[in-house]
């Protein structure tokens, strides 16, 4: 049940997700080599979940191991190793990895963390698995000099010195409720908790840490980047907060980037932000922290689950494969829509009904539609095909005339010269109307982003439901 005029307004709300966007940038991704982790005999990796790049080497882990490349050629990479130290590929779940000195760290979540000694890429050998006073649920890993900083859920961060790489010292526990990951800088910690926010504590005595500032409204937060002055904390869904760390004490927030459809890694370098976001990746310039600029994307093959960068370079852990990308900074025609869906609410059968759609070239190369067309004829569109040179726009308007009562839902299917997307579809949607009290909802469906699943409105009959409507720009 829902009440009077909730449906108007939050329908509002939705249109204005939609239809605010973000800032463009004329950089894209350039795929140039996949890496199929595979081994001569014994088990390999079956899922890529990390990657990191050091030097001229790539580690990535996942279910089934660690397996080293080199990317002296990121064009040409070759496998120079696998490690599985466990007999099943599916008991061996490593999920982030950090590299020191030839040393690769891994946690294990239910395992611990192992230590590889990878100073011959060619011949890794597990030397050790470290855990403290029993803790095995190790979540994220992040390395600053000497000193580990790992994500323990339910207990908060722990500090690991790794002076001596296979004899790791235990420096003490920083306390959070379900912290994820944490970064070291100087005298204090960053810590990105699920439920406390962002905290920042001070850790110069690490027997008594004290906390110096915390932002509840980063609630939500799973994995965090500082670099160069600027840190980045995701909060899956809900997308980026970028702040201003001039002064660590401190943090300021200055920008948010999303809603996302999710993020599980984020890497930052040279004022660029890199986002792992299941079913893409993207690439955002940061030089100006407060208008975070997208430079361009990538959809995934699987799921990419984490991300790294080197120069030029973007490493994606992409479930079965590792993927290669290369920023470039060449033409492209690259086609905007807005919004990403079309509704024209309630309607009399024979009453015509318009609604518009933008249509921009964010690239730097001209943009040829050659065709829009709805799935309904109920549905039509006009013009049909458009040229936009760089930087420009035009609006397409989109008539609905119902032959009869009823709920409608069709695509309008957009063809061009995209580089990325040469076809787009947006759903359009008409026949709901104004509710009253006691009206039960229309039923709709949504796609859960996490794992695939199209879920139902009716489906939730009798039980409470909360629909939340983000805005981002």
């Amino acid at each position: 049940m829902i009440g009077r005029g909730q449906a108007r307004i939050g329908l509002h709300f939705l249109f204005l997700a939609l239809c605010l966007g973000r800032a463009e940038g004329g950089d894209r991704l350039l795929p140039v080599a996949t890496l199929v982790p595979e081994v001569s005999s014994g088990l390999k990796i079956i899922h890529v979940l990390d990657v990191k790049a050091e030097g001229n080497l790539l580690f990535a882990a996942g279910y089934g191991g660690l397996s080293i490349f080199d990317i002296t050629d990121p064009r040409a990479p070759r496998q120079l190793s696998n490690l599985n130290p466990i007999t099943s590929a599916t008991e061996t779940f490593y999920w982030r990895l950090e590299v020191k000195g030839g040393y690769v760290y891994l946690t294990r979540r239910q395992g611990g963390m192992d230590i590889v000694d990878a100073t011959d890429p060619a011949h890794p050998r597990l030397v050790g698995n470290y855990r403290f006073d029993g803790e095995i649920a190790y979540e994220g890993i992040t390395r600053t000099g000497d000193t580990l900083c790992l994500g323990a859920y339910g207990r908060g961060v722990e500090l690991v010195d790794v002076s001596l790489p296979e004899a790791p010292r235990h420096l003490g526990f920083v306390p959070g409720r379900r912290a994820f990951a944490a970064q070291l800088l100087a005298d204090h910690l960053l810590v990105a908790d699920l439920e406390e926010g962002l905290v920042v504590y001070d850790v110069r005595d690490l027997s008594r840490p004290r906390l110096v500032a915390r932002d509840s409204s980063a609630t939500g937060a799973q994995f965090l980047a500082a670099s160069g002055g600027i840190l980045c904390v995701a909060r899956g869904s809900a997308g980026i907060r970028v702040y201003n760390l001039e002064d660590a004490r401190y943090p300021r927030c200055v920008a948010e980037i999303g809603p996302l459809g999710a993020c599980f890694h984020l890497t930052l370098a040279d004022s660029l932000l890199f986002l792992a976001e299941g079913l893409e990746c993207e690439v955002y310039d940061l030089r100006d922290p407060a208008h975070p600029i997208r430079l361009g994307r990538e959809p995934a093959a699987e799921w990419i689950s984490g991300i790294a960068a080197r120069g030029s370079w973007v490493f994606l852990a992409d479930w079965e494969q590792v993927r290669i990308l290369e920023r470039g900074e060449g033409p492209e025609a690259d086609l905007f829509l807005s919004p990403s869906f079309l509704g024209f609410g309630g309607f009399e059968p024979g009453v015509a009904e318009t609604g518009t759609l933008l249509c921009r070239n964010v690239g730097d190369s001209p943009v040829f539609i050659s065709g829009i067309e709805a799935s309904d004829p109920a549905f039509s569109a006009a013009p049909r095909s458009l040229a936009l040179e760089p930087g420009e726009e035009s609006l397409v308007t989109v008539t609905f005339e119902p032959p009869s009562a009823g709920r409608f839902e069709a695509q309008l299917r957009v063809i061009s010269n995209d580089a990325d997307r040469p076809v787009q579809d947006v759903p359009l949607l008409a026949g709901t109307r104004d509710l009253g009290p006691g009206d039960v909802a229309p039923d709709f469906s949504l796609v859960n982003a996490l794992d695939g699943r199209t879920i139902r409105l009716s489906e939730l009959r009798g039980r409470p439901v909360l629909i939340t409507f983000f805005a981002g720009w």
